[in-house]
């Protein structure tokens, strides 16, 4: 771990809260966050590859960030919402891109593929227990047992965060054209399991989910960061 004190802003700046991090004003918190963010890392002895760069880039940052700000008397409400809206500020390019791909006639068969390997090399088996119900040219639907974000944390004592990081599966996967996602439940939000599942359809009037949510996030940030 020793190349990140080299500069330690610059990873919390290619981190999923870059944009929640770059709005706080005052010098001496974004300091503490770094520093919290550096002793975390050291302290997590992550072996597994795969597992680091989630650590490093989403789950740490987070914890950090909002652990630093609940002790420095922040609105717990308003720290949650700004690390939501930066979720979704760095989903917004793969959600903009699954948008587009989605309008394509072919895009489900790619994206059966592409569900395969992100479960197999993004959501290992190292991380999580996910369960196949169904996979085929009309549907997918998979369950996960076990979800290394929840656990983690949990382990630091801010389990609330983790149902922030299953609304940003709704931002980037909600407004597919062509591709209904569907979720009834989380383990984020207390469940015993996350019941993922994507349907072949038609797209839905109006606009879609995600789109919408772009261009939420974009307001909700401006406002939220000035009340940070």
């Amino acid at each position: 771990m020793d190349f990140l004190t080299n500069n330690d802003e610059k990873f919390l700046k290619r981190s999923r809260l870059a944009m929640a991090y770059d709005q706080l004003s005052d010098i001496q918190i974004k300091k503490q966050i770094q520093d919290e963010y550096m002793l975390l890392i050291k302290s997590s002895n992550c072996k597994d590859k795969m597992l680091h760069s989630h650590l490093l880039q989403s789950i740490l940052p987070a914890v950090a960030f909002y652990r630093v700000l609940n002790v420095n008397g922040y609105d717990k409400n308003k720290i949650l919402d700004s690390i939501r809206n930066s979720l979704f500020s760095a989903d917004t390019p793969m959600a903009k891109y699954f948008q587009n791909m989605g309008k394509l006639p072919f895009f489900y068969s790619l994206f059966r593929i592409m569900c395969k390997l992100s479960l197999k090399f993004v959501y290992g088996k190292s991380g999580w227990d996910m369960r196949w119900k169904i996979n085929n040219s009309q549907e997918m639907a998979w369950d996960c047992h076990s979800c290394f974000y929840e656990k983690e944390f949990k382990k630091y004592g801010v389990s609330e965060l983790t149902m922030l990081f299953c609304q940003s599966d709704d931002f980037i996967y909600g407004g597919i054209p062509n591709i209904k996602w569907e979720r009834s439940k989380t383990i984020g939000e207390g469940a015993k399991i996350c019941d993922f599942k994507f349907k072949k359809n038609k797209p839905p009037q109006g606009k879609p989910r995600g789109i919408l949510s772009v261009a939420l996030v974009r307001s909700e940030a401006r406002s939220i960061g000035s009340l940070l």
